[in-house]
């Protein structure tokens, strides 16, 4: 077994322990347990249980915002911006709803200078919400009174997905993004249809 395949296993433990118990709930002991091995041989493919915790929430929060950017950036159109920002946001919490909820859950564990550095992600993050929103009440295509206010209540949206979605439940990942969208796009008083040409 090679140096990052057991770093990988490692962290998948751990993810999985911090979702169910919490950071501070769960020891290095518990999480060499889960992969049979002893606690002190963990230190032989990381720093300490706090690195995990900042890779892990440091790494989702990255993850979301490059697929944020990289959905805004296929078009032009300010509300298909929103709708394909969105809807990366709702699959994102649905397919990395461990690490979602640890990002959520466990910031005040997090010692400095990792606390700042991922705080200050997040609020770059909710800039581009926010950004965005500007955008689409600048051009006439959304109405909402309070920018800051939107953003944190769509961002908010997504995150408590990660608290009670499950793949096998009765809600697909599709339908749920298509539903939580037009959720969305009413909490900014959007309107959905296309731009009228200038002339």
């Amino acid at each position: 077994m090679t140096e990052p395949s057991r770093a990988r296993e490692i962290r998948e433990a751990a993810t999985e322990l911090f979702y169910e118990r919490g950071y501070h709930g769960t020891s290095m002991r518990e999480i060499a347990a889960r992969l049979n091995m002893r606690a002190p041989s963990l230190y032989n493919h990381l720093e300490s249980k706090q690195q995990l915790l900042v890779d892990i929430i440091e790494d989702d929060v990255a993850l979301i915002t490059r697929e944020f950017e990289d959905a805004t950036a296929t078009t032009d159109d300010v509300i298909e911006k929103f709708r394909r920002g969105f809807e990366v946001h709702v699959r994102h919490h649905t397919r990395y709803a461990h690490e979602s909820k640890i990002a959520m859950t466990e910031v005040a564990a997090l010692e400095e200078p990792g606390q700042s550095e991922v705080k200050e992600m997040r609020r770059h993050y909710t800039e581009l919400w926010r950004t965005l929103i500007e955008q689409a009440v600048a051009e006439g295509r959304a109405s909402t009174q309070s920018t800051n206010l939107a953003a944190y209540a769509i961002i908010d949206m997504g995150i408590g997905i990660a608290r009670w979605f499950r793949p096998d439940g009765p809600l697909s990942e599709g339908t749920l993004a298509g539903t939580y969208c037009d959720f969305a796009l009413s909490v900014i008083g959007a309107d959905s249809s296309p731009p009228r040409s200038r002339t």
